[in-house]
């Protein structure tokens, strides 16, 4: 109990004091922060995702009348995703960022910021291969009251709408997270954002006259593991035609993420990972008047972070059970399956089709059918158990019932006089008259 009152309270702490990843409308349930897989979530299955990164740059700077002094300049996005799984081929979900750093104007902050909405479709596999194709449509909504922030990927007052393609690779097709998984996105986003008035710190504003489109991609790797699972993803973008020049985010991008994912339990997953940049880009002035300093502050900063920390939390909750895995739950928290002998089983024509596409599952097969029979064999020893109670009970009883009849026997029985002692010859023969 008390262990679970403290992961409690740390994760509390991580998310009240450390500001980390922005909510990429592709993260999702999978673990990745940018990447998708190209299967969805199972029918009547809830996902609940929480995002957040952030980004710190301190600089030495010296004011007129003022001393040098340390300022720091932090950029910080935090959100949520919502997912649920219509069927095995269809899922529906919705990205909400919550929070925003703009650094514009006074109050300097989105609350909340834009909404994305999506719509999964997940194909089956290609012929009897480990590959899996999909498509992901993303429509971005402009809820929030600033657009074109420093340090953040390119978005204006304007819808945008996204459309990818998913490729998924993994040997195991009916559990594929147990197994290593590769997985590659590729994507096209168009930004409706004609007529658009982008105006930057500097004071400079510029109309966008043609749609801003890019090309956006993504490349994942997971490998299962224990008691962690590793992750690696490469993202970025390539603008097709670029925003105007008055826009902050008009240059391509591209990062290399790891990440660790930690179970927690079975339905609660923390993922920790950092950005790397790999492109190289030119720093920009950008001044911000702060209440502290009174006065505008002058910083240099990039047009996109050199790293970013990110971590996320996942909630998978299933609300009708699954029938192929009903038997699970009847089984015992620890069963024996080191003596498994998958050499003596006879296997089905469907159990040895499982062997060849999803090994994993079929071993996950043999296992509950090992416990199975290691929980017949316990319910027979039990039965044993009770009956040889049972029949030690009855012979007990019977013991005490007899002991207890025969102590009242003897109670109810008259007492018998004494018999005297027999006398002896000598005493006979004093007796006698002379």
């Amino acid at each position: 109990m008390m262990k679970h009152i403290y992961i409690a309270w740390g994760l509390i702490l991580i998310f009240k004091t450390v500001p980390v990843l922005a909510l990429s409308p592709l993260s999702g349930q999978s673990g990745f922060f940018y990447v998708q897989p190209a299967w969805s979530l199972s029918k009547s299955t809830v996902a609940v995702t929480g995002f957040s990164h952030t980004f710190l740059k301190n600089e030495i700077i010296r004011l007129p009348n003022q001393p040098r002094h340390a300022v720091s300049f932090r950029t910080m996005q935090n959100g949520f995703r919502l997912a649920y799984g219509l069927n095995k081929h269809l899922e529906l979900g919705i990205s909400q960022l919550i929070y925003q750093d703009h650094h514009q104007g006074a109050k300097g902050y989105n609350i909340p910021d834009d909404l994305w909405l999506s719509l999964k479709l997940s194909m089956t596999r290609i012929s009897k291969s480990y590959f899996r194709f999909g498509a992901l449509m993303n429509t971005r909504l402009p809820i929030a009251d600033k657009h074109n922030v420093i340090l953040e990927p390119y978005s204006s007052n304007r819808p945008a709408l996204a459309v990818y393609g998913m490729l998924s690779y993994a040997p195991d097709f009916l559990i594929p997270e147990t197994v290593i998984n590769l997985h590659l996105n590729l994507g096209y986003c168009y930004h409706s954002d004609v007529g658009e008035i982008i105006v930057n710190n500097a004071g400079q504003v510029a109309t966008v006259l043609k749609p801003t489109q890019e090309l956006q991609y993504g490349i994942g790797w997971m490998i299962p593991s224990s008691p962690v699972d590793f992750l690696f993803e490469l993202s970025g973008n390539a603008f097709i035609r670029k925003p105007p020049h008055t826009a902050y985010a008009r240059e391509n991008y591209c990062y290399f993420t790891p990440s660790l994912r930690v179970p927690i339990c079975h339905h609660l997953k923390l993922t920790f990972g950092i950005d790397f940049r790999l492109t190289h880009h030119q720093t920009v002035d950008y001044v911000e008047t702060r209440a502290e300093e009174n006065q505008p502050v002058p910083f240099k900063l990039p047009i996109y972070p050199h790293w970013r920390l990110n971590i996320g939390l996942n909630f998978n909750f299933q609300f009708e059970k699954n029938e192929a895995l009903a038997d699970i739950y009847t089984l015992p928290l620890f069963a024996d399956t080191t003596q498994l002998d998958t050499t003596k089983i006879q296997l089905t024509p469907e159990e040895n089709e499982l062997k060849k596409i999803a090994p994993a599952s079929y071993r996950e097969l043999q296992k509950i059918k090992t416990a199975k029979e290691s929980l017949e064999k316990l319910k027979d020893d039990r039965k044993r158990r009770d009956q040889a109670l049972e029949e030690l009970r009855k012979k007990i009883n019977d013991r005490l019932k007899k002991i207890k009849t025969e102590s009242k026997d003897s109670s109810d029985k008259p007492a018998q006089p004494e018999e005297s002692p027999p006398k002896s010859s000598a005493e006979e023969e004093a007796r006698e008259p002379e």
